[in-house]
């Protein structure tokens, strides 16, 4: 039932004369009373304090408006904030750390080996969480630390004597257990009437070594293969970490548990899992095999290009050998040596003798204190054979329509021959290796070697400065820097190029660029590379190919020369005689 306002002032009235009447009855009450008003008395003095001592006033509150953010998280302070801030933009720009090196192609083929296990291991989850690459930078720095570490550790040890003292008893012992299982079960002469089947596989097992198997493998029906095999790679990991991380990194059990499990489940475990499986090896094993077999077909048709467009004369079925004739041979060994030139029927051998003949008695006359004899017996076979050619052209109808001269013909192959060009001789086949020869003697063979390189990479109208595209616009591919780590190590650190250090520093700042590197690096770099070509082979023009003209090898590639020549060129008709 609801009060009503009369009802509370009665009971108010009721309730002030019984306290009246109580305090009449009981004086020591009246005290209670006092209290109750001085308690409600100084709760409103106080109360009145407090608001008015922590009131602040406006200019107060603008002056100290930053302290309502919270002074108590100590980063959010102006100097140490823009200090973070530096900080996280550095770990932005993350340039990772060559792995080896000593070698730039090693270093970029583990570089790209590490990539491809980002992006496969790590990358293909945790894009799913978050697109910061902080994290994924953390694992590829800490993965480097680790390969590094590992990589002193393998440079201290001896691999030979590990993989002989270690690993090849390992391979021994088990192939011996598991042949010795698998004779206990299919029987010694390993029958193969048993259906292949997972039970046989699992009798072979539960008798290798008598049921101790590795702890990795698991014949129970009821244990999971994959967590047995994650169990015990993680306590290799474990081993394992602790001397290949640094001690910042391991200090922090979150992150020791983060790294293990990763290396073990993400990392480990597909890579060992991929290469257990048959079916990989056998791709890799096709694949490398039919590389091969294009390789090896590749091979032989440019073999058969360079027989058919670079050897001197197509030789004989039945070639005869070429008749020596030295100094101080007697009458009867001369009379020997003209028998054999006489003899022969063919006429490719016929000018291949003549051509070798001649070769030698250019070379042996320009000897001082030469036997006159010996030079009067060269030239002899030198017109028996110019006679046996005419009279072959003459049955095969291949002669000319002037008469040969025994006489006039004594050098014309050389003295009619033009003035060929070091150029020219190093783009034959035959020409560039008489020449490589000789300069093998002068032990000088690396300027060839460097020119030869050099002439495949370049562009046929480029000059030592390029064409004429702007550096902005000019390309390059892997491809191409590929052909100037491969020029750097293997050429232009050689004193005989001569290559200044200043040019040399052009080109390692390319190289160490990698696929950062800006157009006009690479524009610097293949400048150096071609300008060294040239006063490679400016050196090579003027100071020895004059000596090498003087040489025999010189002499035999004209010789070789004018042999292809004359069997190259198309065979004229006869005309018929007039009546």
């Amino acid at each position: 039932m609801a009060l009503s306002r009369r009802d509370l002032i009665i009971a108010s009235g009721g309730g002030f004369i019984a306290w009246g009447l109580a305090v009449g009855w009981f004086p020591v009450l009246r005290y209670i009373g006092y209290a109750f008003v001085v308690g409600l008395v100084t709760g409103a003095i106080c109360l009145g304090a407090v608001i008015l001592l922590t009131v602040r006033s406006e200019n107060d509150w603008r002056a100290n408006k930053v302290s309502l953010a919270g002074t108590s998280v100590a980063f959010l302070s102006p100097d140490k904030w823009e200090k973070d801030v530096r900080i996280y933009e550095k770990s932005e720009d993350y340039r990772p750390d060559p792995l080896y090196p000593q070698s730039f192609l090693v270093s970029e083929a583990l570089g790209e080996l590490v990539d491809l296990i980002l992006r496969d291991f790590i990358s293909s989850w945790y894009q799913g969480i978050s697109g910061n690459p902080r994290f994924v930078n953390e694992v590829d720095r800490g993965i480097r630390i680790a390969l590094g570490n590992l990589r002193d550790r393998l440079l201290r040890e001896d691999l030979v004597e590990i993989l002989v003292s270690r690993i090849v008893p390992l391979l021994t012992n088990h192939f011996r257990d598991f042949d010795k299982a698998e004779r206990a079960v299919r029987g010694k002469n390993l029958s193969r009437t048993v259906t292949e089947s997972e039970e046989l596989e699992i009798a072979i097992a539960s008798r290798y070594r008598d049921g101790n198997l590795h702890p990795a493998v698991s014949i129970s029906s009821f244990a999971d293969p994959k967590q047995v095999q994650q169990g015990h790679i993680r306590k290799l990991v474990v081993t394992l970490l602790p001397q290949l991380l640094p001690e910042r990194l391991m200090s922090s059990r979150a992150v020791a548990v983060l790294i293990r499990e990763m290396v073990t489940c993400a990392v480990l475990y597909p890579l060992l899992s991929l290469l257990s499986d048959p079916d990989t090896w056998n791709q890799l094993m096709e694949a490398y095999a039919r590389t091969a077999l294009q390789d090896r077909k590749t091979v032989r048709k440019l073999r058969a290009a360079l027989d058919q467009h670079a050897s001197p004369a197509p030789k004989s079925k039945h070639g005869q050998a070429f008749p020596r004739l030295n100094p101080g041979d007697s009458e009867r060994d001369f009379e020997r040596f003209v028998r054999v030139i006489r003899r022969c029927n063919n006429l490719s051998d016929a000018r291949r003798f003549r051509s070798q003949i001649a070769s030698q008695l250019k070379r042996e006359s320009m000897v001082e204190g030469q036997d006159q004899v010996y030079l009067r017996r060269l030239e002899t076979g030198k017109r028996v054979l110019d006679q046996k050619v005419a009279k072959l052209s003459a049955l095969t109808g291949q002669s000319n329509n002037t008469p040969v001269n025994p006489v006039d013909l004594r050098y014309s192959y050389i003295s009619n021959s033009p003035e060929v060009s070091l150029v020219d001789v190093m783009h034959n086949a035959a020409g560039l290796s008489y020449f490589m020869e000789y300069m093998d003697r002068l032990n000088l063979m690396s300027l060839v070697q460097f020119w030869v390189v050099v002439d495949g990479v370049r562009n046929p109208l480029e000059d030592d400065f390029g064409d004429d595209t702007p550096s902005s616009a000019v390309t390059w591919t892997t491809a191409d820097r590929n052909d100037v780590v491969l020029i750097s190590e293997q050429h232009l650190s050689k004193p005989e190029l001569r290559v200044p250090a200043e040019s040399r520093q052009a080109v390692k700042e390319f190289i160490d660029a990698g696929k950062r590197a800006a157009p006009e690096q690479y524009r610097k770099a293949r400048t150096v590379i071609l300008t060294t070509q040239t006063s490679v082979l400016l050196e090579m023009q003027n100071k020895y190919y004059p000596g090498f003209k003087k040489s025999d090898l010189y002499y035999k590639y004209l010789a070789s020369d004018e042999a292809a020549s004359a069997s190259t060129s198309s065979p004229q008709p006869a005309r018929p005689p007039l009546n």
